[in-house]
């Protein structure tokens, strides 16, 4: 009696509640970095688009990823996730001013 006990308080109680934390902890990382980010001024730097990638992820229900890399002038090249009519609108060798915030890409404005 005293297994069967222990045994339905760890899969049906303990589990649970380790899984519920883990999300939990997840949910309260991902809303600090958000916050963090949204503390950071908006940037405007001259760059250039140097690589595009896509990321498919799934299996039966499937979804891509679309990412951009920039080379900030005089600085270090950064790669930002950027939405599908972004990145079908950017060619690599673009040339323009480059807004962002943080990890967080705003938009691209090519020069002509």
């Amino acid at each position: 009696m005293e297994f069967t006990m222990i045994f339905f308080l760890s899969i049906f109680i303990l589990i649970p509640m380790i899984i519920i934390s883990f999300v939990i902890y997840v949910l309260i990382s991902k809303r600090k970095q958000r916050i963090a980010t949204e503390k950071l001024p908006i940037l405007s730097e001259k760059a250039k688009v140097v690589s595009k990638r896509m990321y498919v992820e799934g299996g039966q229900y499937t979804r891509t990823l679309y990412f951009v890399t920039f080379e900030i002038y005089e600085k270090e090249r950064t790669e930002f996730k950027v939405d599908d009519s972004e990145y079908g609108k950017l060619i690599e060798g673009d040339i323009g001013r480059l807004t962002f915030q943080g990890d967080r890409y705003k938009g691209f404005q090519r020069d002509i």
